[in-house]
């Protein structure tokens, strides 16, 4: 399963586990990498993240504290 909305801005929705699992307004929901929590860990929702690849990897970069972790793409609930 692939993520569609490569380079596009996203809304965070929710921090979940301390920063572990992250969901966006278009309902998709990450796993951050273990060694990226205490970044994610302070992400608050509705801040701007853009979500890239790198080979294989997901990531995602919260745009105001230009910070980068690598995540693993879940699912999206359907709207």
């Amino acid at each position: 399963m692939s993520y569609l909305g490569i380079n596009t801005k996203q809304y965070l929705s929710k921090n979940e586990k301390i920063g572990e699992l992250l969901t966006f307004l278009d309902g998709s929901k990450w796993q951050v990498n273990p060694i990226d929590k205490m970044k994610t860990a302070l992400w608050l929702p509705s801040k701007e993240i853009i979500v890239s690849i790198e080979g294989t990897q997901y990531l995602l970069t919260n745009i105001k504290k230009k910070e980068t972790v690598n995540a693993k793409y879940l699912s999206k609930k359907s709207t």
